[in-house]
């Protein structure tokens, strides 16, 4: 989960600009972005950075949240946008208490000396794992300069060849403008590294799967997709109206996570025998803990054998469809 925040190192200063990015898949990130402007400079970066239509129905000191899905062609287009009754921080609260989930990382440039210290002062309660790319982009690419505000020499846009690509979008210093040259520079980092540092070809290379971005940042990896928490009861078991889905969901998961069109019988039978989340969670990463075990290119055979991660399935929505966040 890539996030900015713009404001919000005090209670007197509180945060105006927050934007929460998740990568749907490999290519495709979904965003939402909740936004409030209280003086002269806060209205002119938020006027420059929403569509003219959203700006005239925005009020000074009223919140607004925008929901952005990302195209085919790298571009973002406005899914949604609406008035909430809550302020900024009242919906990061929101968000990180309800809607992330515990697993997943958060990624924020700079994380050490500024998202964390608001993170911990407006959402004390959350425990999400978190990651600051600055300190490993340091160690393997040495620049006079380390912000992303700018483009010019010396920069990791300059460097990484990330120079003005979402301009279209808003200016520097609003949150989704941010979010979107962290999480560009982050992969092409990343994706540097796993090709020798090659600067020649940066902007060839191809994207990075999320898994190689949770490698970088030291996180195991999740499966990439998610089973609505309606689908179980209080103690977590799978209600029997929605078992067959629930289970073609975990069948999907795996598919796609290893590759394949069909699982291995053994592992068909392990999750039509589940009754509850606990065990389907169980299955899943046995599963893919076994074919990274076995290092091949096929799912594993039957009867491999190897102890359970548990690692909760991770939150993930198909493109085109829409998630509320608020």
């Amino acid at each position: 989960m890539w996030i900015d925040i713009e404001g919000g190192m005090t209670a007197n200063t509180p945060a105006w600009d927050v934007t929460f990015l998740r990568d749907v898949d490999q290519e495709f990130g979904i965003a939402f972005r909740y936004v409030a402007f209280h003086n002269k400079r806060q209205r002119s970066l938020v006027r420059r950075s929403v569509p003219p239509q959203v700006f005239g129905s925005m009020r000074e000191g009223s919140t607004h949240m925008l929901e952005f899905a990302e195209a085919k062609d790298g571009t973002w287009r406005l899914v949604q946008h609406a008035a909430v009754k809550n302020k900024v921080e009242a919906c990061m609260q929101a968000v990180l208490l309800k809607q992330v989930p515990r697993d997943d990382l958060l990624v924020a440039w700079n994380m050490n000396a500024h998202d964390r210290r608001i993170l911990s002062r407006v959402c004390p309660s959350v425990k999400h794992r978190s990651w600051d790319p600055l300190p490993w982009f340091r160690k393997r690419v040495g620049l006079p300069r380390n912000g992303l505000g700018s483009c010019s020499a010396g920069t990791p846009r300059h460097a990484l060849q990330v120079h003005r690509m979402y301009e279209h979008v808003g200016p520097s210093h609003t949150s989704f403008v941010d979010t979107l040259y962290m999480r560009a520079c982050v992969r092409r980092a990343v994706a540097l590294v796993m090709h020798d540092m090659d600067f020649s070809r940066v902007a060839e290379l191809p994207a990075p799967a999320v898994r190689d971005v949770l490698a970088c940042a030291g996180a195991k990896a999740c499966p990439d997709a998610t089973i609505a928490d309606a689908a179980f009861d209080a103690d977590d078991r799978i209600v029997p109206e929605c078992s067959k889905a629930v289970k073609r969901a975990v069948r999907k998961i795996l598919c796609d996570r290893l590759g394949v069109s069909k699982l291995p019988d053994a592992v068909q039978n392990s999750i039509n025998a589940c009754r509850k989340k606990e065990s389907l969670q169980r299955v899943v990463h046995r599963t893919i803990k076994a074919h990274a075990v076995v290092g091949r290119d096929e799912p594993p055979a039957e009867g491999v054998q190897v102890p359970g991660v548990r690692c909760p399935v991770q939150h993930s929505q198909p493109q085109g469809k829409r998630v509320q966040l608020h």
